[in-house]
């Protein structure tokens, strides 16, 4: 089907149907990991009719096409809104984050100690105490330690620890926590510059730019360390890959821990060497940490694929329905 056959439509459930048949535009940020997802709406307010939406307030924002379906991007809390009232005419702006980045529990600095607890275990445990279930991935969940130390730290921050440490990827969503691998991909985007035609799930791309592009990443190797009190220094060094070997400053727990963080650092150190941007036919399928795939682009960047999408954007206006997508290159 044709994209000028589609008819896109937005509907912003919270706000009161009058708001909704003056929407000029809706955007809403799909960031990796644990960053804040946001939408922005801006409503015409011509003749002073709208109601001022309360910070606060809840809504939600759903995005698609007329002729196929509408998808829920998320529920969100206004935090600002603001007002312009100019010769051609009064506006409403406002943005709203996430819900779940909005508990305030889960950003206060806190200690806690978890004896011989599992990964899946502690996910479950912070999960819990702020009012979220936790999904963690069977790969990881039982990945145990000895002990387990949060100190002074809120526990977003912790969670985004120990994704990191894991390399893997973390997101509040729907109450959850979800908590995987980056290797396990979310779905996969398939770009295409020789597509003339939106068909789900392959799109012809209406511009793409490549920066920062290396091949050859600054490091082959990764160095860690693990206690172990019999030795002179009561440090023994692990190392994964080759020289030149990055440094990682923390003490590991284990051998195993030390290991396994090496490897995930080496993944971690790949990724990032290079970076895209492009933009697409408006999906709403299309989420951060989904695989994305160049095809028929410059043979560098096809090389490269499958990319790591770390954000898309979604923009419903005067102009259509657009997405953009900012990608990584995916080392894992």
């Amino acid at each position: 089907m044709a994209t000028t056959n589609l008819t896109p439509i937005v509907r912003v459930p919270g706000l009161s149907q009058a708001a909704n048949k003056r929407l000029i535009s809706v955007s809403v940020d799909d960031a990796a990991g644990i960053k804040s997802d946001k939408t922005t709406i801006k409503l015409s307010d011509r003749d002073y009719s709208l109601e001022w939406p309360p910070k606060g307030q809840i809504i939600q924002v759903e995005l698609g096409y007329k002729e196929t379906f509408l998808m829920n991007m998320g529920t969100f809390e206004i935090d600002s809104v603001k007002c312009d009232d100019t010769n051609s005419g009064a506006t409403i702006s406002f943005t709203a984050r996430a819900l779940m980045t909005h508990n305030n529990e889960i950003k206060k600095p806190r200690t806690e100690f978890y004896d011989e607890p599992t990964l899946g275990g502690v996910i479950g445990q912070i999960a819990g105490r702020n009012g979220y279930s936790a999904e963690v991935d069977g790969d990881v969940a039982g990945i145990g330690y000895s002990h387990l130390d949060q100190t002074e730290e809120s526990d977003i921050n912790f969670v985004s620890r120990l994704a990191e440490q894991h390399d893997c990827y973390a997101k509040l969503q729907d109450k959850k926590i979800l908590f995987k691998p980056r290797e396990k991909t979310n779905g996969v985007v398939t770009v295409d510059r020789g597509q003339k035609m939106l068909q789900y799930g392959s799109y012809v791309a209406t511009t793409l730019n490549g920066s920062d592009i290396d091949s050859r990443p600054k490091y082959k190797g990764v160095k860690t360390y693990w206690e172990n009190r019999e030795t002179i220094d009561g440090r023994v060094y692990e190392t994964v890959g080759s020289e030149p070997f990055f440094e990682v400053k923390e003490r590991q727990i284990t051998k195993a821990h030390a290991k396994m963080k090496a490897a995930n650092k080496l993944k971690q150190l790949g990724r990032g060497t290079g970076k895209c941007s492009l933009s697409i036919p408006g999906d709403p399928k299309v989420r951060a940490e989904m695989d994305l795939i160049l095809v028929m682009f410059r043979p560098e960047l096809c090389a490269l694929s499958p990319w790591i999408i770390t954000q898309a954007t979604h923009t419903f206006d005067s102009s259509g329905y657009k997405t953009k997508i900012s990608a990584e290159v995916n080392a894992g």
